[in-house]
């Protein structure tokens, strides 16, 4: 329950100041799109802008979804000689409000830097297999690996986000945001049991093993142009 109330309190953040943006913004557009700067990892996102009377600044909102792709580890067990087979996959929604200053306006290659806080909820599956120790010297040995177990872990980060990037326009309603991510954990993003963990995908945020910075390489499509 607390993960969906830290999601409402997000989204209602980003309600409230949208709703300003939208009263006094000269101009606003919905987005939807696909980053594909974090392959293999993947997002799709729908986003909103109100763009402020000056064309420098704007509110920004976006929902999406994270697709985390499959992590592998074989972990050995010295004193058994047994080996663990351990499979993760992460995927979950993800909320974000921010704010974008163009560092140039009237033209076709805008470049920004933007600020936003991220909620994400995210559900990472875990699958074991135990592997007993082979003995080749027996004729007969029962050593069929144990059969699969799989448990489900929810989970919810909070992060300040900070960009670099530069918004392409392709065609009148097709954009290309390319540029680069990072995150700063404020809850729910340091505290792994094990440092596999840090390798693992969060919708929104990142891999802690890269420092949570992710290349953008993001199409987006304009619903009002």
């Amino acid at each position: 329950m607390k993960r969906f109330n830290r999601m409402k309190r997000v989204l209602l953040l980003g309600g409230l100041l949208l709703s300003f943006g939208t009263g006094v913004a000269q101009r606003w557009e919905n987005r939807v799109g696909v980053n594909l700067g974090g392959l293999p990892d993947l997002s799709l996102d729908v986003g909103y802008e109100a763009l402020l009377p000056n064309q420098r600044w704007s509110l920004t909102a976006e929902a999406g979804f994270g697709f985390g792709t499959v992590h592998h580890e074989l972990i050995p067990n010295a004193q058994t000689g047994e080996t663990t087979r351990f499979w993760q996959y992460t995927r979950g929604p993800y909320a974000r409000v921010g704010l974008r200053h163009y560092m140039l306006k009237g033209t076709r290659i805008r470049p920004f830097a933007g600020t936003g806080l991220t909620v994400s909820m995210f559900r990472r599956t875990n699958v074991t297999q135990l592997v007993p120790k082979p003995e080749p010297w027996r004729l007969f040995c029962d050593c069929k690996p144990e059969p699969f177990v799989f448990e489900n872990q929810p989970g919810t980060a909070l992060a300040m986000t900070g960009a670099v990037r530069m918004s392409v326009v392709l065609t009148r309603r097709m954009l290309l945001d390319v540029g680069v991510q990072k995150a700063w954990g404020l809850n729910g993003t340091n505290s792994f049991q094990n440092p596999m963990e840090r390798r693992f995908f969060t919708p929104g945020v990142g891999v802690a093993s890269r420092g949570y910075v992710q290349a953008v390489f993001a199409l987006k499509y304009r619903l009002h142009p």
